[in-house]
């Protein structure tokens, strides 16, 4: 196909607003990766890609385009610019992930899991042990790990100026494009509606 695509449509992304912190940087930011990489192996081929108007962030009033390079994040004007890279952003991000992951096997975690486990099925009137007690012993782990990712997501996303994680990685993910050097066109839609039919 080499040569041979005229351009490519990106409409894809996590459109959950608070997703697990993996989730949303997984589609978002590692999906602008692998756009980039199928566009080389394609010959350079172009992009149109669509993000979200509100990568703008938490700001009011209007607010005028400016080059995503250099006003990376809504909060540029108050915080030092230098601080911020969109490749340590995501290295960071994975460092946070992989931690969020080890942190669950700690000994007094796993043990305070366990009695939420036991605890779980005790109000269910189940039985605390064998399979019913691995699997919800697995379940809370799951939450555990959902909830931290959640909420290290949000920390991270509120302190440079977006509302929320989704807002965050897609703006990331737009660095990711626009640092390419491959030709692109950026859509910031401010609602997306899928409109289906039977006939």
């Amino acid at each position: 196909m080499r040569g041979k695509i005229a351009a490519i449509v990106n409409v894809a992304g996590v459109v959950d607003f608070n997703p697990p912190l993996d989730d949303a940087l997984d589609v978002n930011a590692f999906g602008a990766q692998n756009l980039v990489a199928t566009a080389r192996d394609l010959g350079d081929t172009p992009i149109f890609h669509t993000s979200t108007c509100y990568v703008a962030g938490c700001r009011s009033g209007v607010t005028p385009e400016r080059n995503t390079l250099e006003f990376p994040f809504p909060r540029a004007d108050e915080l030092e610019v230098s601080h911020w890279d969109a490749k340590r952003e995501i290295a960071e991000c994975i460092d946070l992930v992989q931690d969020t992951r080890r942190r669950v096997e700690d000994a007094p975690r796993q043990s305070h899991l366990l009695d939420e486990a036991k605890r779980n099925l005790e109000r269910r009137g189940e039985p605390q042990r064998g399979t019913a007690l691995a699997d919800e012993f697995k379940e809370v782990k799951k939450r555990f790990v959902k909830q931290r990712l959640v909420d290290a997501g949000f920390e991270r996303a509120t302190f440079w100026g977006w509302p929320n994680i989704y807002t965050y990685t897609k703006s990331i993910g737009e660095q990711v494009l626009l640092g390419s050097g491959l030709r692109l066109c950026i859509a910031r839609p401010s609602i997306c509606l899928l409109y289906t039919s039977d006939a």
